[in-house]
């Protein structure tokens, strides 16, 4: 839920918030706040402490050196502070060694920042820790609870708080209060340390809220002043730490335990017990089991005012939302659910959440707050999706799971004996702790995950590309395919092996699927060093040597394809994950399976056919990846690799006849396309043998920046479905080369007559011209492209035959395959169109603008040269509208010639126009 601020007088009242630094000037760890010398007297008083209920403790800090106020001579005792200010408080009031190097394995404090050392010395020292294995967020205000974990720490009681077992919980909020922080709240309220605020008639902590300067001046006082008064205290305690307790409502979960977490808080199924059917979650109540049973949204649209259900709640349907709701009780994702969606968008659940139900994309946490998690689905796996600051304290893991955490916290994560042999976990993101207590299960560290602490307990299979900070091994049989940076009894128990995933291309994964590694060196035909198979979830593991092999992916259904291993001495390098295998194609499809080497990064298939009229071209690329026409699916690119290697795949669902061209785009270019060792091979129908196979060779010739693309070849796919391949093989400059358009094009241009772009006619000639005066006057852009003129019937005409209204010009492509047909029309009497107008000074600003021409006309505009570089149709009332300026941009301020054109008449005199570019 969102966090509240709180007024002076609750600021007043609070006795702890924990130690922040006092320091002359706020503005976070940018630069280095000013402090009193050590030692130096201060006697300026500070002119707003009067009023402050510390005020004697905040002077007795300034005279010692340990703090200090701003230079206008005000101490702010109500402001907050950081963990970088905190952090050198504590440094100065402790008398800690000053170590950067402690520091250095947080990414967010620079060897060069004023708090490197301040920071390290808290780590070094035990007191504090990061708030990931990556970062120590120094810029970010201190919670309250967070110091009181830090004081604990500080004053070496941290042991005795979690022995501590009291006889009721000092706070009415302890609920709220952070597993990792409950302990340390606890004793420090038993020891006096720290008091609450009162709200109505209970005393509250607030673990939430940033603290203010006046309460953590007092505490650093008590630090300083009166820490023997607390040590004997801790050992009053401590004669009998053990009291019944009678009202906690949970306990502090340790890291390293090696039991497993109970199914439910409650040790029953709720799903089995009576609950009462609820229809919306508004204001509060719902007492009991309570249960949803239709799908929809519950909870008001308001964060800032959430529902209360003192009771448990079951979801027993997918697709449900829960919002701004906060849970007394238990939450149940029930059986019910399948492989439905499970939402929670700012929901605290206080006791525990259960997931008996979801699928692998289901159950989302948005900005939720929750303590224990139970997953527990008895079929399949589910994917709890951790987002938008989500915080679980526990996530105790008894059936195939898939944890992503983005942009969320994941104290502990615990793999506990109800998780079946074989089963899978697979870990996406950040997560503090994962200790498993499972016997032969796997984990999977996808790409960029990392677990800052992995205690082993029991024979387990790590596999995957994430980071594993340290490793703590006390269980043989544990099997790494990566090696953690740290690890405590590897060597002594553990074994190395390689391990890795094979999906398909809409990424589900692949079950049973052969993987045959080889020595690079004969890498498609030599005898395997090894063969494993896949699991239900895709996955494999195989124990190598060091070394470089040649990885074959193969199975029913499947194309032979092929991956690249490098197994060093302390781990391996996937050259991808995961790895993709390739269906067979369809008995009547055709697959273009394109694969190359670590570099380029990036090669991409390119693949022109005709369209089912057969009337133009499609161009299936990663920008256009699919061709529909007569909404069925004719072509797709169906997988695009982006990160080396390949496989990038296009099917041919529909095999029209015609001539189909393919080529590939060196889109990274970051070496040279002869360089990549790509390999282009078509598979026609459902088999493993390609019906043509080519592989680009090495060129003396090319050059990065020259030869981006690759023709590879035509193919014609004849009615019957039979194909003939033509090689094309060569390397070209542009994209207009390498895919052959040129060859279709079928543009033509005259000087006099009117040549209608948009409805494919030919006017302004006169009576009694023959053809051959007309051939002599049309001129095709291409040389190689020819002209023809016939009768409306088709019958071609001689030189000296007259041409007469209805008769058509056909022009035929360089290549033959595509054919574009004119009408001519013929006059008796012939005129000029119109001269054109525009009427405002057209800007490039302005995006839209109006040409005046001829009624159910068009217009062009040439350049200096006479090439068009725009044409546009006019209404009935001769309105011309150009909607895109933009296509003008590179003509700004240039003089160009404007002409319009009219159905049977010649074209209009050219008059100048210019679009300009508005100063302003």
């Amino acid at each position: 839920m969102r966090k509240h601020s709180y007024g002076k007088v609750l600021a007043k009242l609070l006795i702890l918030s924990m130690i922040v630094s006092m320091f002359s000037f706020s503005g976070g760890a940018g630069a280095e706040p000013a402090s009193a010398s050590p030692g130096k007297t201060t006697t300026t008083a500070l002119k707003d402490v009067d009023q402050s209920y510390a005020a004697k403790e905040i002077q007795s800090l300034v005279d010692s050196g340990i703090i200090a106020g701003y230079p206008d001579g005000t101490f702010k005792p109500e402001a907050s502070m950081t963990r970088a200010e905190l952090a050198k408080v504590l440094t100065k009031a402790l008398q800690l060694k000053q170590d950067s190097q402690a520091a250095s394995t947080f990414a967010d404090v620079p060897a060069s920042s004023w708090y490197s050392s301040y920071v390290g010395a808290l780590v070094s020292s035990g007191i504090a820790e990061g708030t990931s294995s990556r970062t120590f967020a120094p810029n970010q205000p201190v919670t309250r609870e967070e110091l009181a974990v830090i004081f604990i720490k500080a004053l070496q009681m941290k042991e005795s708080a979690d022995k501590w077992k009291p006889e009721h919980q000092p706070f009415a909020d302890m609920n709220k209060v952070a597993i990792w922080a409950k302990s340390s709240v606890i004793y420090a309220g038993a020891l006096e340390l720290i008091q609450g605020v009162k709200q109505e008639n209970n005393i509250a902590f607030l673990p939430k809220a940033a603290a203010d300067r006046q309460a953590l001046a007092r505490l650093t006082y008590e630090i300083t002043s009166n820490k023997n008064k607390y040590i004997a205290k801790d050992k009053e305690l401590m004669k009998d730490p053990s009291k019944p307790k009678t009202s906690q409502t949970s306990s502090t979960s340790s890291s390293s335990s090696t039991s497993s977490s109970s199914s439910s808080s409650s040790g029953s199924d709720s799903t089995s017990q009576t609950c009462t059917t609820i229809t919306e979650i508004k204001d509060a109540g719902y007492y009991g089991n309570n249960c949803i049973t239709s799908a929809g949204t519950y909870g008001p649209e308001k964060e800032s005012v959430p529902s209360y259900v003192y009771g448990n709640l079951i979801i027993k349907t997918p697709n449900v939302t829960l919002r701004n709701i906060v849970i007394k009780g238990d939450l149940t994702i029930g059986e019910e659910v399948g492989q439905g969606d499970v939402t929670l968008d700012h929901v605290t659940v206080e006791g525990s959440t259960r997931v008996l139900g979801g699928g692998k994309n289901s159950i989302h946490f948005n900005g939720t707050v929750l303590g224990t998690v139970i997953v527990d689905k008895r079929t399949g796996d589910v994917r709890l999706a951790i987002n938008d600051g989500s915080t679980v304290e526990l996530i105790t893991v008894q059936s195939g799971t898939i944890l992503e955490n983005e942009r969320g916290q994941v104290t502990n994560v615990v793999l506990a004996n109800g998780l079946p042999a074989h089963a899978a976990v697979e870990l996406r993101g950040v997560f503090e702790t994962v200790n498993v207590v499972a016997s032969n299960v796997r984990i999977h560290t996808a790409d960029y995950a990392a677990i800052q602490s992995l205690i082993i307990n029991a024979p387990v299979t790590v596999t995957g590309n994430g980071t594993i900070v340290s490793a703590d091994v006390r269980a043989e049989g544990a099997v790494f395919s990566r090696l953690p940076e740290s690890c405590q009894g590897c060597s002594a128990t553990s074994s190395f092996a390689v391990g890795g995933h094979i999906v398909d291309v809409s990424k589900q994964p692949v079950k049973g699927a052969h993987v045959s590694f080889r020595d690079i060196t004969t890498p498609t035909t030599g005898k395997p060093a090894a063969v494993v198979v896949t699991d239900e979830n895709g996955y494999y593991q195989v124990a190598l040597k060091p070394g470089t092999y040649s990885a074959e992916i193969s199975g029913e259904g499947y194309i032979v394809t092929y991956f690249t291993v490098v197994i060093t001495s302390s781990g391996y390098v996937w050259n991808e994950s995961p790895e993709t295998a390739i269906k067979l194609a369809g008995e009547n499809e055709v697959r273009i399976v394109l694969s190359w080497g670590e570099i380029p990064r990036d090669l991409d298939s390119h693949l022109l056919g005709p369209t089912v009229d057969g009337k133009g071209r499609f161009h299936t690329w990663y920008s256009s990846r699919t061709y529909f026409a007569n909404n069925e699916l004719q072509v797709d690119l169906d997988h695009d690799d982006t990160s080396s290697y390949g496989p990038e795949t296009t099917t041919i669902r529909k095999k029209n006849a015609g001539t189909y061209r393919f080529f590939v785009h060196n889109y990274s270019d970051e070496s040279p396309l002869g360089e990549s060792g790509a390999i282009v091979k078509v598979y026609n129908g459902a088999t493993n043998d390609p019906a043509y196979s080519r592989t680009l060779q090495p060129s003396a010739n090319d050059d990065s920046n020259k030869y981006r693309y690759w023709a590879v070849f035509e193919m014609d796919i004849k009615a019957d479905g039979s194909i003939d391949f033509r090689d094309i093989n060569t390397l070209d400059k542009t994209e207009e080369e390498a895919s052959g358009i040129t060859q279709f094009d079928t543009s033509v241009t005259a000087a006099v007559y009117s040549i209608n772009p948009f409805n494919k006619s030919i006017s302004g000639i006169m009576e009694g011209t023959t053809a051959g005066e007309l051939l002599q006057a049309i001129r095709p852009v291409r040389a190689q492209t020819s002209i023809q003129v016939t009768s409306a019937d088709g019958t071609p005409h001689l030189d000296a035959d007259t041409v007469v209204n209805g008769d058509l010009l056909t022009v035929t492509s360089e290549n033959r395959l595509h054919k574009e047909e004119y009408s001519l029309h013929v006059s008796a009497i012939l005129s000029k169109a119109a001269t054109p107008s525009v009427t405002d000074t057209v800007y490039s600003d302005m995006s839209t603008f109006i040409v005046l021409g001829e009624p159910n006309g068009w217009v062009q505009f040439t350049d200096a040269s006479g090439t068009q570089i725009f044409s546009a149709q006019c209404d009935s009332n001769g309105e011309c509208t150009i909607y895109n300026s933009y296509y003008f941009d590179p003509y700004l301020n240039q003089t160009l010639t404007l002409i319009a054109h009219g159905e049977g008449k010649l074209r209009s005199d050219g008059v100048p126009f210019v679009i300009h570019h508005r100063y302003i």
